[in-house]
């Protein structure tokens, strides 16, 4: 008995050794993990010029040429703008100045010198009045416009400036002189 007990013990112990990844004698070792990541889809939007001087005018046609980049790893993406009315003095409490409206009979227009709107969409969109959106001297009145899904034409990514042209309208000959300003924001959206 005393035999099988010292032949178990042993067998029992010579497994642990083999198992246990302990090397006995080994004056070096190896081992090796597999590791991975996966690459998530990123964006990243800035402006060109953040004080964008629209010129002097006394009536009509007031238009708006801004510059946005955009850097994105994939090739399709949505392009959306949001504008505000234009406010004396960036005010848009003063109940007695009326600021100067969009001029929505005129398309909004991206353009993506590198790329193109998806199944033959085009890159002039309409916009719509009655957004309000919050800023740092208060609530403005706005127009959303609509949005265009583009494709790259460049390898796999859509790294590029984008411009975004859009009109104002001012058709009132008695209001008040001075700066007139407001806001347009714009938006790139992985789909």
């Amino acid at each position: 008995m005393k035999t099988s007990m010292k032949r178990t013990v042993l067998a029992v112990g010579m497994s642990a050794a083999l198992f246990s990844g302990f090397a006995l004698a080994d004056t070096s070792g190896e081992a090796a993990a597999h590791v991975y990541v996966d690459i998530v889809e990123n964006i990243t939007v800035g402006v060109l010029t953040g004080n964008v001087d629209m010129g002097d005018v006394q009536t009509g046609d007031i238009m708006g040429s801004l510059g946005f980049r955009v850097d994105a790893n994939v090739e399709t993406l949505t392009l959306s703008a949001v504008a505000t009315k234009l406010y004396k003095g960036d005010d848009p409490s003063d109940p007695d100045v009326s600021p100067i409206g969009l001029d929505v009979t005129q398309p909004l227009s991206y353009l993506v010198p590198d790329g193109n709107p998806v199944q033959g969409g085009s890159n002039q969109v309409s916009c719509v009045g009655g957004a309000i959106v919050p800023t740092a001297n208060g609530a403005m009145d706005a127009y959303e416009c609509a949005s265009v899904e583009f494709e790259s034409s460049q390898d796999g990514h859509f790294s590029q400036n984008v411009g975004v042209e859009l009109h104002w309208l001012q058709d009132d000959p008695e209001l008040t002189t001075g700066e007139y300003s407001g806001w347009v924001f714009f938006t790139a959206a992985i789909l």
